[in-house]
């Protein structure tokens, strides 16, 4: 099932997350267990609140748009520079202090939002690939992040 169609939403990168939230608050309210009592009705419940999770979240939503191409982030394949550049990355990320690592972080963030509006700009242009290619990018920079700060913090 269409997560856009659950909520009567066209497919775009810009959603609305108001007009989706108030969409989603509509399902809830219409196939509230208290209104409607079924088994199915638990099912369609749970793709609703899945469906709203997922589009609720901009990087989801776009991953969702791709797969809805039959494009999976799983099957895209970065360059040797890009992956030299996140080694290096996180090699620097591990050897720095607190102070460089928090700007290191900023940085990283910083770009990933870069990525993140490319993908946009590629997914409204029609240019799923390039789009693709961003969100991995964007997946990459986030698990550097994710897994310094694990270690931060054991």
């Amino acid at each position: 099932m269409d997560y856009f169609a659950i909520f009567g939403l066209e497919p775009h990168p810009d959603l609305s997350t108001e007009d989706l939230l108030n969409k989603y608050l509509e399902l809830q309210a219409r196939h509230h267990p208290d209104v409607k009592q079924s088994v199915d009705m638990d099912d369609y419940i749970d793709k609703i609140n899945l469906a709203y999770q997922t589009l609720n979240d901009e990087y989801s939503r776009m991953v969702y748009i791709l797969e809805l191409k039959n494009i999976i982030l799983e099957d895209i394949e970065v360059d040797q520079d890009f992956l030299q550049e996140l080694v290096l990355t996180e090699m620097g990320y591990r050897e720095a202090d607190i102070p460089s690592q928090f700007e290191m972080t900023k940085q990283i963030s910083a770009t990933m939002m870069d990525l993140m509006q490319f993908a946009k700009r590629n997914i409204i242009d029609g240019d799923y690939q390039s789009a693709a290619l961003c969100l991995v990018k964007c997946k990459f920079y986030s698990k550097i992040i994710i897994n310094n700060r694990e270690t931060n913090h054991a």
